[in-house]
């Protein structure tokens, strides 16, 4: 039905557009992998990893090699990689003792590599790998070549198709519609709404999980860049300009002259050095990025001069990157659903244009909601509430968290105190968390605890068991709101007493899973409540009136004497059946 909007010339516009859009994108990957190729099969910059041994075997080589017996497993496996190019180097050691296997392999192409540059050496000596000559070839990857063209012309071509669709057919059929008299709107308010809903869940769903990935990140990698395997270093010495502070300082700092970079999958460390004009003076930042795609949370150190270097914490606590949160759940959310979505509505969309062109009657919306609509309105409402405040859960409590640390922090014997206590009435309390596994701790003797909104302290002393020189801490601090969610804490013991040899003083922030279920619902619940409470009473009171008043519940229609509303055709619970006679 709706091919006949779109004209025979526009047709063949189209599919020779596609056609000449693939070959172009084809042409111009080609072209730009041939010359992003470094030049004589020469290493280049970039995160690189390395492997030795059993893991360099279970990699294995990067391409195919040249004979029909296969060579031996890799000893050592290096890649270099940076974006649209890869570089690997791979030696086997020979088993007989003799001289080894190599291969240096050069890639190049996005977002699958198109070219590559391969350089080989073996025993030409070895009668069993006679044949082919070792040296350096090049060559077109045709079927990654192919893929990279429908990827990205294909991609061009749709987005084209989308914008022509949108300013010149998409009138065409308005104008039309409007010439039968059914230009209505093809999704009502009601599924606006609920649609509008369910892209808010995701989004903050996304944001949800991500703030969970990047925690789970941060705890694993926390403070030790050796756990990461892949590694970047440009000094002032290479060719290459050294990049930028990846994060602003804390005042006009010199331009870096040492940068190292190091990563895996959802975690980024940088360290950052540059020293001023005399060579007195070295500014420092380490940054750590938690997440994926985009980083979620980021842990900062800084080091400058004590005059004139900035102002500022040092050693500021973790703290959420809100716009890397945001772009997380635009991709992870909005990015899945749209995908899904989209055709979807779009499917919808074109089944409903085609009734309203085949059929003769006028098409009208009724102005009021149904009951069903309403009640799924209600759920998408409370499930977006809760989903909202799921995502902003722990963003909030590190914001807290960065609010109380330094002069701002709750300190023992403050105003806020809440409960002071020793001896047995200490004992009662307990511990307030969990201590290292090992020989048991004994009950505390003193125990207090202070809060504030949005934050808890606490500081528990026990005393010294056997064989110890003295008694044991326990400090922790909890961040949150209604309910903590962050807990931080710090504990301290004699190592040298029996079944304590332990020095995992500082454990890593951990997450308090009760809190983490129990805030949002409270939250979230609490705003629905609020919106629907009002509103309705509000509603209650407007279909009363309108009762009283002789007017449709609905649509306000004045429908006095009459059994049908004749706007949105709702039946008048008021007026009864005719007496028969």
């Amino acid at each position: 039905m709706l091919a006949q909007f779109v004209t025979p010339k526009e047709r063949r516009i189209g599919l020779i557009l596609l056609g000449g859009l693939l070959c172009l994108a084809a042409l111009v990957t080609l072209i730009v992998a041939v010359e992003r190729l470094p030049p004589g099969n020469t290493q280049v910059r970039g995160f690189a990893v390395a492997y030795a041994d059993t893991e360099a075997a279970a990699r294995g080589w990067p391409a195919s090699t040249p004979h029909t017996q296969p060579w031996p497993p890799p000893t050592y496996w290096n890649r270099v990689a940076r974006w649209g190019i890869r570089y690997f180097y791979v030696v086997a050691a020979d088993p007989g003792g003799r001289n080894g296997f190599s291969m240096k392999l050069s890639q190049s192409g996005w977002p699958l590599p198109v070219a590559e540059v391969r350089e080989l050496w073996w025993n030409t000596e070895d009668p069993e790998l006679a044949g082919p000559k070792p040296g350096a070839s090049t060559r077109v990857l045709y079927r990654n070549l192919t893929f990279d063209a429908f990827v990205l012309g294909g991609a061009t071509w749709f987005v084209l198709a989308l914008i022509y669709f949108a300013a010149v057919i998409a009138p065409r059929v308005r104008r039309e519609l409007r010439a039968r008299e059914k230009d209505v709107p093809l999704f009502s308010r009601s599924e606006v709404r609920f649609v509008t809903m369910v892209l808010i869940i995701f989004l903050c769903l996304a944001a949800t999980l991500e703030t969970s990935f990047a925690w789970s990140k941060y705890r694993r990698y926390r403070n030790d860049s050796s756990k990461l395997d892949q590694r970047y270093w440009i000094d002032e010495n290479d060719e290459e300009p050294v990049p930028g502070w990846p994060v602003r300082p804390p005042a006009k700092w010199e331009q870096p002259n040492v940068w190292m970079a190091n990563r895996t999958w959802g975690v980024n460390n940088y360290l950052v050095l540059a020293t001023d004009e005399a060579q007195v003076n070295q500014f420092s930042a380490e940054v750590w990025l938690y997440g994926w795609p985009f980083a979620a949370l980021q842990d900062l150190r800084f080091g400058w001069p004590v005059i004139g270097g900035g102002r500022g914490k040092l050693d500021p606590p973790l703290r959420p990157h809100l716009f890397g949160l945001a772009m997380n759940a635009a991709v992870l959310g909005a990015g899945p659903l749209l995908l899904v979505g989209g055709p979807v509505m779009g499917l919808i969309a074109w089944r409903r244009i085609r009734t309203r062109l085949s059929s003769t009657e006028p098409i009208r919306q009724p102005p009021h909601i149904s009951t069903r609509a309403r009640v799924r309105n209600r759920v998408a409402l409370a499930g977006a509430l809760i989903a909202l405040a799921a995502a902003v859960n722990v963003p909030l409590a590190l914001v807290l968290a960065e609010f109380y640390s330094g002069p701002r922090r709750v300190s023992a014997g403050g105003p806020f105190n809440e409960v002071r206590v020793q001896d047995a009435e200490a004992a009662a309390y307990g511990w307030p968390s969990a201590f290292p596994p090992g020989a048991p701790w004994p009950p505390p003797h003193l125990y207090s605890r202070e809060s504030r909104i949005g934050v808890t302290a606490y500081n528990v002393n026990g005393p010294a068991i056997a064989g110890a020189s003295r008694g044991f801490v326990m400090n922790i601090d909890r961040y949150g709101w209604p309910l903590r969610v962050i807990e931080d804490k710090w504990m301290g013991w004699d190592t040298a007493a029996p079944g304590m040899q332990r020095s995992d003083f500082h454990p890593a922030p951990a997450l308090l899973t009760r809190s983490l279920i129990l805030n949002p619902i409270i939250l979230g619940g609490g705003a629905f409540l609020l919106l629907i409470v009002p509103l309705g009473a509000l509603r209650t009171i407007r279909t009363r009136r309108r009762a009283k008043q002789g007017r449709c519940i609905a649509c306000g229609y004045d429908i006095k004497n009459l059994s049908v509303c004749p706007e949105c055709g709702r039946a008048n619970e008021s007026v009864g059946p005719a007496p028969s006679r």
